[in-house]
């Protein structure tokens, strides 16, 4: 693919048609330039920074007689698709102006593996449950951690300060913890409340012999995603996805995450982030180009051993259809849990899933429980919501005790989302990494989720 600068690019005449194809706010995989980039013996482990300024370049890729010219070998599906239908664009164009272009010739290979659904080492020991094993969790993630951390809060508050002695514990054994936070900016200019905290923090690891190894990050993701990611001495790259707030929890709420210790989902994951943090001028900046680079490293070592199972990361847009697919395949029981409840959460999850109840041939308990209401949904309203599901076999309960914030939705034995997002209070946006979660299907991983949450609300 010829690269060229706008003054060069060439123009519409009678001897041919140019069709632009627009960013429409896409950003740039950098790990997939990397990939197309490598040759078979090669690997990626960082790019050097230019002293001159960022510069606007444009991709050129001719059709003559139907054959492109141009495309990169390795290119994605996903862009092979896009120069498909900028093609056929160009076509209808032409033909308005009553002439006409060959039909492309299909030259441009196979469909690359989609890549969302792999198979990976999780079985019922990944999932991690209550404020006790979160407190755990984290503690053993920077305790054992080779010679990285990633920890990915989407609030920071004061009781981050409670985290510091194992983040510097971790330091002084010579391991680099970078800390992210999602918390948005503030829309007037000053510091959000996640930033205040931040600078807190930088001030006690500022008193630290071993400040180099701690990186606090004060650009905002603006991902409501929670994740840890960690080179475990013993497991090799893991990284746990869940609803824990890991520097803003007081551990004391009922959280679900589960542990991931598969290469590809780990890679994936530190992939997204270097999406996440390019900022807002949408630059990749020292860290995206490293993160992207770790990812690329990560994907290249050694397999997990263990029995595989079905496992995909869920961002945004990916979550709506959890609930059709439960709604299709559920036999027994499905189950939500959630922070919160309220009104706009009712299509999303709860219409789905009430579908699968309302023929007459199933036999399916369906139940819906939270921890509070939000926006302006009462407790009144709630109760009111609660009655019109219970008249389509729907349980809605609040739960009290302990206090609430795992997200998870699941169905059956075996099929277990566990997530950032309050799947009964949903927050519409557009954004791709507004929420993380992870999908599996593993032998007894939804029991075993629902028979712990029923004895943490009972025992």
């Amino acid at each position: 693919m010829t690269n060229r600068n706008r003054k060069d690019l060439p123009t519409t005449n009678a001897s041919q048609y140019v069709q632009a194809i627009p960013r429409k706010g896409v950003i740039e995989n950098l790990s997939e330039i990397y990939r197309v980039l490598e040759g078979s013996d090669e690997l990626i482990v960082g790019s050097y920074p230019s002293a001159s300024g960022s510069v606007q370049t444009f991709g050129l890729i001719t059709f003559r007689n139907g054959l492109p010219e141009g495309i990169p070998k390795g290119a994605s599906r996903e862009f092979l698709d896009e120069i498909s239908g900028a093609y056929s664009t160009a076509q209808n164009e032409v033909a308005k102006r009553g002439a006409r272009i060959p039909a492309a010739v299909d030259t441009l290979g196979e469909a690359l593996p989609d890549g969302r659904v792999k198979l990976g080492v999780v079985d019922s020991t990944d999932l991690i449950l209550d404020d006790r094993e979160h407190r755990e969790i984290f503690d053993q993630v920077l305790s054992r951690a080779q010679d990285r951390v990633i920890i990915h809060s989407t609030f920071i508050s004061e009781n981050a300060q409670k985290r510091m002695q194992s983040i510097m514990t971790a330091a002084s054994n010579r391991v680099r913890v970078d800390i992210f936070l999602g918390q948005n900016d503030d829309p007037d200019g000053g510091d959000s409340t996640s930033q205040a905290a931040l600078k807190d923090l930088r001030t006690m690891v500022g008193e630290s012999p071993y400040q180099d190894y701690v990186r606090l990050h004060h650009t905002s993701t603006g991902s409501h995603g929670k994740f840890l990611i960690s080179n475990d001495r013993r497991l090799g790259w893991i990284a746990v996805v869940g609803s824990c707030n890991w520097l803003a929890t007081k551990f004391d709420s009922f959280e679900a995450s589960i542990r991931l210790r598969d290469k590809h989902i780990v890679a994936e994951l530190v992939n997204s982030l270097s999406m996440m943090s390019i900022g807002r001028r949408g630059i990749w900046n020292e860290t995206s180009q490293e993160l992207a680079a770790l990812s690329r490293l990560i994907k290249s070592g050694v397999e997990q051993t263990g029995r595989k199972v079905p496992v995909r990361l869920l961002y945004t847009g990916d979550h709506a259809q959890i609930p059709i697919e439960a709604r299709d395949s559920c036999k027994r029981r499905a189950f939500v849990t959630s922070h919160r409840v309220g009104t706009a959460g009712k299509a999303l999850t709860l219409y789905p899933l009430m579908a699968a109840t309302a023929n007459e041939k199933n036999d399916i308990e369906l139940l819906a429980y939270y921890g509070r209401t939000t926006g302006a949904l009462t407790g009144t309203g709630a109760a009111e919501i609660a009655r019109e599901y219970a008249a389509v076999g729907l349980k809605l309960r609040p739960v009290q005790k302990p206090r609430l914030h795992a997200k998870v939705l699941g169905w059956d034995a075996n099929s277990l989302a566990v997530s950032s997002l309050n799947w009964l209070s949903v927050d519409p946006s557009d954004k791709k990494f507004k929420e993380i979660g992870i999908f599996v299907e593993s032998t007894r991983l939804a029991d075993s989720f629902f028979d712990r949450f029923e004895s943490a609300q009972w025992g």
